[in-house]
């Protein structure tokens, strides 16, 4: 085994370069106390007897007793490198602008619930509509009826059935609203503003019924209730509001 001619470290005879700090390595033990540089490679020999650099054969210059540097302290720990200045020139000083105005998120508007009145003048719109829709053909289905020996009683149906599908298919419509509710700015919607289905509708249409039945109080109920629903429109979960102008 023979030292390292760099770091003075004991390395494999025979091995290319040293396994400690990778230089190349001779054959010639190093001449303690001194050092020269090739010009050719800028290796260093430390050994002074050779005229020639044993790394590229390139003759020496002649140091004349020229001190070796001292071999690294591979031990030493390396100095820590200190981080650079961090660069805000990117930065956005948004947070820091005196003249930034946050921007809060736009407050819902306030949703406005149809009173009595509005709804009651609302039907009596509808009522007319409805006289002229369901008369004539009242009219035309009690001649045929009477030829063809059908009892009368039956046209009852057709009135019930006209009202249903009047109230129903125009409440579950993009209207959501009668023509008489549309003509007061109120409309039907479910408890989050949503338009209702049919069956929704249909639902509230029959539940008026129950809304009769207890003497009427169930419409009455729109006077105490916060979202101003009658029996009826709590039973089916919907509610009756002012038209918002964006509609």
């Amino acid at each position: 085994m023979n030292n390292c001619n760099h770091c003075d470290r004991e390395r494999e005879k025979g091995v290319p370069r040293c396994g400690f700090c990778g230089a190349k390595l001779s054959d010639t033990p190093a001449a303690s106390g001194y050092s020269v540089k090739c010009p050719g490679c800028d290796n260093i020999n430390y050994d002074k007897s050779k005229k020639e650099c044993v790394y590229c054969g390139k003759p020496l210059p002649d140091t004349k007793g020229d001190q070796a540097a001292p071999p690294d302290d591979l031990s030493r720990e390396p100095e820590e490198i200190p981080d650079p200045p961090e660069d805000t020139s990117d930065k956005d000083d948004t947070m820091i602008n005196s003249d930034f105005k946050p921007v809060w998120p736009e407050e819902k508007e306030t949703v406005e619930y149809a009173d009595y009145f509005k709804r009651t003048f609302a039907v009596l719109i509808d009522s007319m509509i409805l006289s002229v829709i369901v008369i004539i053909p009242y009219f035309v289905l009690g001649v045929i009826m009477a030829v063809a020996g059908i009892p009368l009683e039956l046209l009852s149906l057709w009135v019930v059935l006209a009202v249903w599908l009047y109230s129903a298919m125009l409440e579950s419509s993009g209207m959501r609203a009668t023509p008489g509710k549309r003509a007061m700015g109120i409309i039907v919607t479910d408890l989050e503003g949503k338009k209702i289905s049919f069956g929704r509708a249909s639902g509230r249409f029959w539940a008026k019924s129950l809304s009769a039945l207890t003497f009427f109080i169930g419409y009455l109920m729109i006077f105490f209730t916060e979202k101003r629903q009658t029996l009826h429109d709590m039973l089916s979960g919907c509610v009756v509001i002012v038209k918002p102008p964006a509609d």
